[in-house]
């Protein structure tokens, strides 16, 4: 039984069918984080390391107890600053107590992983089996069989309708119905600039992308926001979160608000009460003042220790 205080490490373990790739998980009990300005809270972190410390890929934690989901948090790149010592995963050792009346209970965790780019995939008997990228398929081609159009200004992109019909059921149900698009194959998109659109597409089909500024990646986001391409709006979301900058937090709320994002409003709470200095910048005065009273609500109810509300005048 671990007891508090304590580290369990499960041992390096393989993953069947990947060459050269070994994990382990790590769960200390006697961790710390920072909640607030002034406050700490006990926590019991969660670590996945990879025995050649080489990129791990991205995974997720989901744990139980007497069969009742403890919230697990990701630890954002903004905490840092105080803690540098944080683990990536974690949970607070008050939902420990909230969920179980006895000393002993058992904490089952799920990961669900994803094989970082560098492992190579094997067949049960050991043989190399053969992984292809739809866009390195696209790439080496040499028919163009794109079907659409996109239309920008006096610009085009050229897509194809299937691929778009399955990641988005906007394009879906577009395409499915009879409908100009449709019976023409051309899409005209006014409210978004050519470098966004054609960005959104180029990173859908596969293609890298380095933002210049977290704008690119809003802009980016609103499309896949407005297309309901829900994997596309995760990731981005992620990225702002993990990106986050008191320079960039007016563009990030504002983002938020507009588009009722709870994910990235609670993300927004927590930055703004650790980041106080906020309320003197330029940023924070071009705030709707209704926005503004919300975000300080949200960083109230995020707030522990001797600072019980925050107000907003």
């Amino acid at each position: 039984m671990l007891q508090d205080g304590e580290t369990f490490r499960t041992g390096m373990r393989t993953i069947p069918g990947v060459n050269n790739f070994e994990w382990e998980v790590i769960c200390n009990t006697s961790l710390q984080t920072r909640v607030s300005r002034k406050g700490y809270k006990d926590i019991v972190g969660i670590e996945i390391v990879n025995k050649d410390e080489t990129d791990i890929g991205k995974f997720t934690f989901s744990v139980f107890m007497d069969k009742l989901p403890i919230p697990v948090i990701k630890r954002c790149n903004y905490q840092t600053q105080y803690s540098g010592n944080d683990p990536e995963f974690y949970f607070y050792h008050d939902d420990i107590f909230n969920h179980c009346e006895s000393d002993d209970f058992v904490i089952i965790a799920t990961v669900n992983y994803k094989l970082p780019s560098f492992c190579k995939l094997t067949s049960g008997d050991g043989d190399d089996v053969i992984q292809l990228f739809p866009i390195d398929l696209v790439k080496a081609s040499d028919d163009d069989v794109s079907d659409l159009e996109i239309v920008v200004g006096d610009r085009k992109l050229k897509a194809h309708k299937g691929f778009l019909s399955m990641i988005s059921p906007v394009f879906n149900a577009m395409f499915t119905h009879t409908t100009k698009e449709a019976q023409t194959g051309v899409v005209t998109i006014k409210d978004f600039d050519h470098a966004t659109v054609k960005a959104a597409i180029d990173l859908l089909y596969g293609q890298p992308f380095e933002p210049q500024s977290i704008q690119d990646v809003i802009g980016i986001l609103r499309f896949a926001e407005k297309y309901i391409i829900k994997g596309a709006t995760d990731r981005l979301e992620t990225w702002l979160i993990d990106h986050l900058t008191v320079d960039d937090f007016g563009a990030v709320i504002k983002h938020a608000w507009d588009h009722n994002s709870d994910k990235l409003k609670n993300i927004c709470g927590q930055f703004y009460y650790d980041n106080l200095e906020f309320t003197l910048s330029p940023g924070f005065r071009q705030l709707d003042a209704g926005i503004a009273k919300e975000l300080a609500d949200y960083a109230a109810n995020q707030a522990t220790g001797d600072v019980d509300q925050l107000h907003v005048d």
